[in-house]
């Protein structure tokens, strides 16, 4: 006859009840702000008709969507090299399973559910591309998948980053100047998260799942799979032999470039493109094609102003990347088409296109732009 060690079952349930009220809160909050329109009314205050988004290019807001992920993937490899490191020092023997809890927990929540997951295929468009905005697409709110590949807003990859550090908060009993860390680094990921508001790349419940996925992450692996409250640390270290050390080396540095090459793979691209169009008198509508969606299209009619289009190209690749624009133009009666297909070379992780179109003011009673985006083939 067995018996269940109550210990061990307390712990299994109050992980069950952890992830139950991290699951309830984040429902919660999600209608609420569902019910009151936060997101749309928070993305807001940082949008101004004809400016877009005001603070996107400004810093310290830049500057964050650049390089605030690095200390999460630092934090990240640094759990890492201690776990690997266990195995070879006697005093990080007790920092094993907590080692493992902080890697662990960046690369399923940040790497697998945020971006392999939920960006590609939940299908929510980003502030700046639904139409309240200035963009092409129609709101969904975050419980309301929309059409994979169109809008990768939910949730956000970036805050999930600033949000690598919740695993501290389970050091509690282990460590309490690393609890301490962790519950600092809560604003750090809340800053994060807040900085893609304000750039119009998320909204506010975006950011709330990206925090709340860590922490039932780190919740289930506390409790539940790592079982760190039920396991006695091991004083003793392993013998390993020197085939085994370099089979687990290689392991750890396949993993170690996997979680990097996200960061180092993500340099600031920021590329234009001009053409400059002859519009005849004859033309009365301007059809603008192109081999991608655009994140944001616009036309302006300005006084004295060349007729032109701008292709902006951002993202973040590799540092050998590159992008070439191949533009073509057709006459079709009344109408003039003008095609765009872009070939990027390289790897990137990341790519918006916006297109612009400036035209004088005296084509304005005249002259109708409309925008198609479709596959060109070559």
């Amino acid at each position: 006859m067995t018996t269940t060690d109550p210990i061990q079952t307390d712990y299994r349930k109050r992980g069950m009840l952890a992830l139950a009220g991290i699951a309830l809160v984040l429902i919660l909050f999600t209608a609420l702000v569902s019910f009151l329109d936060l997101d749309r009314k928070v993305s807001g205050l940082f949008y101004e008709p004809g400016q877009g988004f005001f603070l996107a290019e400004k810093e310290p807001w830049l500057w964050m969507y650049h390089q605030g992920t690095l200390p999460g993937v630092l934090f990240l490899l640094g759990g890492l090299g201690l776990w690997f490191g266990s195995y070879f020092y006697t005093g990080l023997i007790k920092w094993r399973r907590y080692m493992l809890l902080v890697f662990l927990t960046g690369v399923i929540s940040s790497g697998i559910l945020v971006n392999a997951f939920l960006k590609p295929y939940w299908g929510r468009p980003r502030p700046s591309e639904i139409t309240e905005f200035g963009g092409e697409w129609q709101y969904h709110h975050a419980y309301s998948p929309g059409t994979p590949g169109q809008g990768q807003s939910f949730p956000s990859g970036h805050a999930a980053m600033g949000f690598a550090f919740v695993p501290l908060l389970f050091f509690r009993k282990k460590s309490r100047a690393a609890f301490g860390i962790g519950v600092a680094s809560l604003g750090f990921g809340a800053l994060m998260g807040a900085t893609r508001v304000v750039q119009g790349a998320h909204f506010l419940t975006d950011v709330t799942w990206s925090a709340g996925l860590n922490l039932a992450v780190a919740t289930a692996l506390y409790y539940l799979v790592l079982k760190i409250p039920e396991t006695p640390e091991t004083r003793e270290i392993q013998r390993i032999s020197l085939l085994k050390k370099l089979i687990f080396g290689a392991i750890v540095l396949v993993l170690a470039v996997s979680v990097s090459s996200s960061y180092f793979s993500r340099r600031p691209f920021f590329e234009t493109y001009k053409k400059l169009l002859k519009i005849t008198p004859t033309v009365t509508e301007l059809v603008v094609h192109t081999n991608f969606i655009p994140d944001k299209t616009e036309t302006r009619f300005l006084p004295q102003e060349e007729s032109r289009v701008l292709i902006n190209s951002k993202g973040f690749g590799v540092p050998s990347l590159s992008l070439q624009v191949h533009p073509d133009s057709q006459r079709e009666g009344n109408i003039h088409h003008i095609y765009f297909q872009v070939d990027i070379s390289g790897k990137y992780v990341e790519m918006n296109h916006s297109i612009s179109v400036f035209l004088p003011q005296s084509l304005e009673q005249r002259l109708k732009v409309r925008f198609e985006n479709t596959k060109i083939t070559e």
